[in-house]
C-alpha cells in the first residue's frame, strides 16, 4: 500500500486522452417523416412546415435565414430583395412535393440541413422517370378535418399526406369523405395556399383558425351521383397504391422509365384492338394525338392521362407504369370511361346561344336597381347570368362599371366598419391589461381579439403602440 502512493499510475490507471469520435451534428432537428411506405406517408411540404413548428420560427424566417442561402437561387434571393418574396413561395412552394428541378434541391437542402437520406421519398421524385409532373399537385390545401381532429384527440402528430395534394384525389380513404379545400368557417371561406408565410399545419393561413373541425364533414352529399363517388373512391385508392411503393427509400420506383408504360399499352392494343395502338385510344377517349405522341416517346404521360387509361382498362397506374399487367382480352366489353358514360371523342359542343342584348340590358339594370345587400361582383354576376364577364364589358361597359362600383363601395364600407370594432376591441384589451399590470404587447392583445388576425391591422396595432406608450 505505501509503495503506490507515490504512484499515481498504479492507483488509477492509465487515462486515454484521445478524443472519442464524436456523430455528426444537424442544423435542424431530424424529424422521423410520417406513415413512411403507407397510402398516407407524409409529404416534403408537410415535413417542412413541421420543421418550423418545432423551432418555433415562421416558415418565411426558417427559408429565408436557413434554406434559402443554401439554395443559392438567384430568382428567389431577387423575390427577398425585391419584398416579392411571400408571393414566390406561394407560386412555387407546392412544388416541393413534386418532382422538378426545384424538388430536388429542396431534398438535399433539407437532407443537409437534417442529416437524413430518405426525404426524396416524401416527394413524387421517385415516378420522375415515368410520370410527366403536368396537372400533377395542387397550388391549394386540400384536407379531412376528421383526421385532424382525430389526431390531435389522440395526441399523434398532425400532418398533411402527400396523396391529399394530388390533384386528382378528393376523397378521404379513412372517412369515405370529400376532402375540404376552403375554411369553414363562413366569415373567412378562402382557400389556404398550400406554401406561404405563416403557414402552419392545420390552420387557416387567413383567419387563423383551426380547419379540423367536424361540423364540415359529410360522406356524400345529395347532389353527388353514386358513379362520381365510387370514381373518386377509385382514385384515391390507386394513387394511395403508388404513394405507399414511392415512399420508402428502396422504392423500385426509381428505375421506372416510359418503357414499361409503353410495354403496358402495347399488350392492351394487342388484346383488344389488333395491335392498333391508336385504336385503343379511340375506345378508351384518350386523344390521338397524345396516345402517338407517347407511343413515339416524346412525352411521359400525365398523370390524368394515366388514371383515364387505368380506369377504362380495368387495372390501376401502378400496373401500367410497372409493366405488370395481363389481358387477355375478356374484358373488352368492360372498358369505361373516367369522365362518365361518354368519352372525350363523344361529347357534342353546345350550339351558340343567341346573345340578346335588349334582354341582357334589362337584366343587368335589375341587379343595378335591387337591394341586395351582398351587391355581387360582376364576375358572379356574369356567372349566374350564363355569359363571360368579357362579354358583358364589350356590350354593357357603363353598366358593368356601376356595378363593380357598387359592389366595391360596399366592400370598403364592410372593412371600415370591421377596422372600427376591431380597434375598439383591441383598445378595450390593451386598457385592461396595462391597469393590470401587464404589458400590452402586440402578441397578447392579439391572443384575446375575436379574431388573431386583426393585429395585423395597420390602425389596431397604432392603437395598441399609443396605449403602450401612454402614461
Amino acid at each position: 500500500m505505501t509503495g503506490s502512493v507515490g504512484k499515481p499510475e498504479l492507483r488509477f490507471g492509465f487515462w486515454d486522452l484521445t478524443m472519442p469520435p464524436m456523430p455528426p451534428r444537424s442544423w435542424l432537428f431530424p424529424l422521423v417523416p410520417q406513415a413512411q411506405g403507407s397510402a398516407y406517408a407524409e409529404g416534403l411540404l408537410s415535413y417542412f412546415l413541421r420543421l418550423a413548428d418545432e423551432h418555433c420560427l415562421d416558415v418565411k424566417v426558417l427559408v429565408v435565414k436557413v434554406v434559402l442561402p443554401l439554395l443559392a437561387k438567384s430568382y428567389l434571393l431577387t423575390a427577398r430583395d425585391k419584398g416579392t418574396f411571400a408571393g414566390s413561395l406561394k407560386l412555387r412552394g407546392p412544388g416541393l412535393n413534386g418532382m422538378q428541378s426545384l424538388t430536388r434541391d429542396w431534398v438535399r437542402t433539407l437532407e443537409e440541413l437534417t442529416i437524413r437520406t430518405d426525404l426524396a421519398s416524401l416527394t413524387m421524385l421517385p415516378w420522375s422517370g415515368a410520370l410527366s409532373p403536368r396537372d400533377l399537385l395542387r397550388k391549394h390545401r386540400a384536407w379531412c378535418p376528421r383526421c385532424y381532429s382525430e389526431w390531435v384527440e389522440s395526441g399523434s402528430v398532425v400532418y398533411d399526406p402527400l396523396v391529399w395534394s394530388i390533384v386528382p384525389v378528393r376523397i378521404c380513404l379513412h372517412h369515405m369523405e370529400y376532402l375540404q379545400t376552403r375554411c369553414p368557417y363562413e366569415d373567412c371561406r378562402k382557400e389556404v395556399p398550400a406554401f406561404s408565410p405563416h403557414a402552419r399545419l392545420g390552420y387557416c393561413s387567413s383567419c387563423l383558425r383551426w380547419l379540423g373541425t367536424r361540423s364540415q364533414c359529410g360522406p356524400l352529399q345529395e347532389h353527388q351521383a353514386k358513379d362520381e363517388f365510387n370514381r373518386d373512391t377509385w382514385v384515391a385508392e390507386v394513387m394511395g397504391e403508388l404513394i405507399a411503393v414511392g415512399s420508402t427509400p428502396d422504392s423500385k420506383a426509381y428505375a421506372l422509365t416510359k418503357s414499361d408504360f409503353w410495354k403496358s399499352i402495347t399488350m392492351f392494343a394487342d388484346a383488344l384492338a389488333n395491335g392498333s395502338v391508336i385504336t385503343l385510344a379511340g375506345k378508351i377517349g384518350i386523344n390521338v394525338v397524345t396516345m402517338h405522341d407517347l407511343k413515339l416517346k416524346t412525352w411521359l404521360p400525365s398523370l390524368g392521362t394515366l388514371l383515364q387509361i387505368a380506369y377504362s382498362l380495368n387495372t390501376t397506374p401502378l400496373n401500367l407504369l410497372t409493366g405488370n399487367v395481363t389481358c387477355d382480352g375478356s374484358i373488352a366489353a368492360d372498358i369505361r370511361s373516367l369522365n362518365g358514360s361518354h368519352t372525350r371523342g363523344s361529347q357534342k359542343k353546345d350550339p351558340r346561344r343567341v346573345f340578346d342584348l335588349a334582354e341582357m340590358e334589362a337584366r343587368l339594370r335589375e341587379v343595378l336597381s335591387s337591394e341586395n345587400e351582398l351587391a355581387e361582383p360582376l364576375t358572379v354576376v356574369a356567372k349566374r347570368l350564363g355569359y363571360a364577364r368579357n362579354t358583358l364589358m364589350i356590350h354593357f361597359p357603363k353598366l358593368c362599371k356601376a356595378i363593380s362600383e357598387r359592389h366595391r363601395a360596399l366592400h370598403r364600407e364592410k372593412r371600415s366598419a370591421e377596422i372600427d370594432l376591431a380597434v375598439q376591441e383591441a383598445r378595450i384589451i390593451a386598457t385592461r391589461l396595462k391597469e393590470q399590470g401587464i404589458y400590452p404587447s402586440a402578441y397578447r392583445v392579439g391572443k384575446q381579439l375575436s379574431k388573431a388576425g386583426y393585429i395585423r391591422i395597420p390602425e389596431v396595432r397604432s392603437v395598441v403602440l399609443g396605449i403602450r406608450n401612454s402614461p
